[in-house]
């Protein structure tokens, strides 16, 4: 079975995680690249592309994984005071990024691409072509509709594998091999002797 570590600070108490739920005052009605809550600056020029509010941790055997990148970049060192190895339970939905090919379903299912007008307005448009692993993608070329994510999944898992360039681009701030959890009912946490 597939084991995951988080890192942090303070040791890890699993009864102060709570479920993450769907609300309307909470939530954007329309694809966004991230719900209002995860907003984290004070204007949204600078759009994550992913959830803060949850649990994040790593594959215990990945190679890129968060403690690897944040030694690499001498980033938060001083937060690997204590971990957490657990495991998921056998009901979790864990929405798997992995391939190109899960990419691309993802994008035509949960995305709208951007696309500018002639006065530079946004509009967003379906995505219906897959990726193109050679052509550029920046941040905020697409808008994720986390409404449909947190309500059809448990938590979300992204590879850098396959395509280190192209998930950094889409995922902003995915920085390594993670997942991110929203409902912690399904962590079954593993007591190391």
């Amino acid at each position: 079975m597939k084991k995951y570590i988080w890192y942090g600070k303070d040791k890890f108490d699993i009864n102060k995680l709570k479920k993450f739920e769907l609300n309307s005052n909470i939530l954007v009605s329309q694809y966004w690249d991230k719900p209002k809550e995860y907003y984290r600056y004070s204007d949204d020029t600078t759009r994550l592309c992913c959830p803060f509010d949850a649990l994040w941790a790593s594959p215990i055997d990945t190679s890129l994984s968060w403690i690897d990148y944040c030694k690499r970049n001498k980033f938060n060192l001083d937060k690997f005071s204590y971990h957490q190895i657990f495991n998921l339970k056998n009901n979790a939905k864990i929405l798997i990024i992995d391939s190109l090919d899960s990419l691309n379903k993802f994008l035509k299912k949960y995305a709208k691409k951007v696309q500018y007008g002639d006065k530079r307005e946004e509009k967003l448009i379906d995505v219906t072509e897959d990726i193109d692993v050679n052509r550029w993608i920046s941040c905020g070329s697409y808008r994720f509709n986390w409404n449909a994510i947190i309500n059809d999944y448990d938590g979300m898992e992204i590879s850098h594998d396959f395509n280190f360039n192209i998930i950094h681009r889409l995922f902003c701030t995915w920085d390594c091999d993670s997942i991110v959890i929203w409902n912690p009912e399904i962590i079954s946490l593993c007591h190391e002797d």
